[in-house]
């Protein structure tokens, strides 16, 4: 550390935060340690009073956590990946495209276990949307030796640890089997279900055929499918050990190189899976049919992004089950909780859209003109700092100033900005605890319009959770979650119960449902006259 003059610390590293006091608007830090100074920083730094500052002395030798980032990201983003700018000695990898991530589980460790560095991932082998966060990249001191980088680089090998696999919409085949289908016995309820599950990937079938529990007619229709151009066979029924379930003997019968018949996952344990000259042929067991989500999804984005499914991937899911029965029924439980909601959101819904249209429209100009207003250097920064926010999030301040324009009457706003858009009503803040139905209506509407809050509500709707558990679950800060685990049930949307002797949440069924009932049934929620609102 050296101590130098602040009209010379361009380019240096600062040793330490430094605080920035603006009189009723801002105390914080407003440089972090770390952080390398830019030219526009000097009259800043100035301005408050710093005349000299103590900044990192480069030696040879030693890299700064920047730089040592940019280094762990280098090793590990593969293919469709792109890395966020260093933000306090971390760089986030990116997914730039819909697709299976793949992850070096083996290289991942290596660069691990070398001292005071990390890669933190998300799961691989699982779906992810273009602009998703995969992983994160930091050193855990401020600087660090180079011999040390040096280490991690050679634990990590030549090749990158993370790739993006994109997925690649194919041409199906289905086979159904059994006799009791066959014979016209019962419907067959199992092929619409895979239709629906492959449509959500842009797949189509372009081959069916029922066949009776023959193993050669078994063989022969899966060997016409292939012939017929299909890049994915999957057959229906038959998977069990019953003497009629005469499936796995089919497919080993055309020659299909069996990768396992079995597999460590509840539900699916006694599904197949195959490759028929490279053709994926899969035999699903009947759980694919009437579980929500089982095995068949973990693998699915594997087959679709043409990544070879081996029988150590298999075995792998056994550990404990992995994390796949873990996210199997997380899945479940939230299909179940979104259905609950749908019931309950979708009327209000279809009612607040056509009330919430002239609202929008009488937003709309006035929203360019604070776009327009806020494009100026001075106009953000005089703003972002009475309202804490960021430089670079204009359109968020702008968003806050219209939803407090007419804080007394109800305002529809509509803020567009790349793939962001948002539509409030800003309503009146009351205070204290609202007692009257008018009051606890607009507390609990102003409140829903989070998206944080919705995750919570969701999380409780039938499970009573402590603070604690919210905020592990959601992966949030407990003292967010705890803030607004006190205003939700101040505004009568969560209740109390006791489990095991002790308080949890759990989401207010019955005043969301008379929210919902009277908000359809109110003549109220009408939109302001255009030459009456207030500026």
């Amino acid at each position: 550390m050296k101590l130098i003059r602040t009209e010379d610390a361009v380019g240096q590293v600062l040793c330490h935060d430094i605080t920035q006091i603006i009189p009723g608007q801002f105390k914080g830090a407003r440089f972090r340690k770390g952080h390398i100074v830019q030219p526009e920083d000097i009259p800043v730094l100035l301005s408050i009073g710093k005349e000299n500052l103590y900044v990192w002395e480069k030696r040879p030798g030693i890299l700064h956590e920047d730089e040592a980032a940019a280094l762990l990201y280098k090793a590990a983003a593969g293919r469709n990946i792109h890395g966020t700018e260093p933000k306090e000695g971390k760089i986030e990898l990116v997914a730039d495209c819909d697709g299976l991530l793949k992850i070096d589980r083996a290289a991942l460790l290596a660069v691990n276990r070398t001292p005071q560095m990390m890669i933190a991932t998300i799961h691989g082998d699982l779906p992810v949307k273009k602009g998703q966060k995969l992983a994160g990249t930091r050193i855990i001191p401020l600087v660090i030796e180079q011999e040390k980088m040096d280490a991690m680089q050679a634990a990590a090998g030549s090749e990158p640890i993370l790739n993006v696999l994109p997925f690649h919409p194919k041409k199906f085949a289905v086979i159904t089997t059994g006799s009791e289908v066959f014979k016209g016995r019962i419907e067959d309820k199992f092929t619409p279900i895979l239709v629906g599950k492959l449509a959500e990937y842009g797949c189509e079938m372009t081959y069916h055929k029922t066949c009776d529990d023959d193993p050669a007619g078994i063989t022969a229709a899966i060997l016409e499918a292939k012939a017929a151009g299909c890049e994915m066979i999957f057959t229906t029924g038959g998977m069990s050990v019953d003497p009629d379930d005469r499936t796995p003997l089919a497919i080993k019968n055309t020659g299909a190189e069996i990768i396992t018949y079995g597999a460590p996952v509840l539900p699916g344990a006694m599904f197949l899976v195959s490759y028929l000259d490279g053709v994926p042929v899969c035999g699903l067991p009947g759980c694919v049919m009437y579980a929500k989500r089982t095995i068949f999804d973990l693998l699915l984005p594997r087959l679709l992004a043409d990544a070879p499914i081996t029988a150590e991937d298999i075995a792998r899911l056994g550990v404990g089950e992995e994390y796949s029965q873990m996210l199997l029924e997380q899945f479940s439980g939230f299909d179940e909780a979104v259905e609950q909601l749908e019931a309950i959101i979708t009327p209000v819904a279809a009612k607040l859209e056509p009330l919430l249209l002239p609202w929008s429209q009488l937003a709309e100009p006035r929203a360019r003109a604070w776009e327009a207003h806020y494009s100026q250097p001075d106009a953000v920064e005089t703003w972002c700092r009475r309202v804490r926010y960021h430089k670079d999030k204009p359109l968020e301040a702008m968003r806050v100033q219209l939803r407090y324009l007419c804080p007394k009457r109800a305002l529809g706003t509509v803020v567009q900005y790349e793939a962001f858009c948002h539509i409030g009503v800003a309503v009146q803040v009351i205070k204290p605890e609202p007692e009257t139905f008018e009051q606890w209506e607009y507390q609990a509407l102003r409140l829903l319009g989070s998206e944080a809050r919705m995750r919570m509500l969701w999380a409780m709707l039938d499970k009573p959770m402590s603070a604690r558990e919210l905020a592990q679950q959601l992966d949030m800060h407990l003292g967010v979650v705890c803030r607004d685990l006190g205003n939700l049930f101040n505004s009568k949307l969560l209740i109390t119960e006791s489990v095991k002797g002790r308080n949890r949440y759990r989401t207010n069924r019955e005043s969301l449902d008379t929210l919902a009932r009277h908000l359809m049934e109110m003549e109220k929620f009408k939109p302001p006259e255009a030459g009456g609102a207030e500026a």
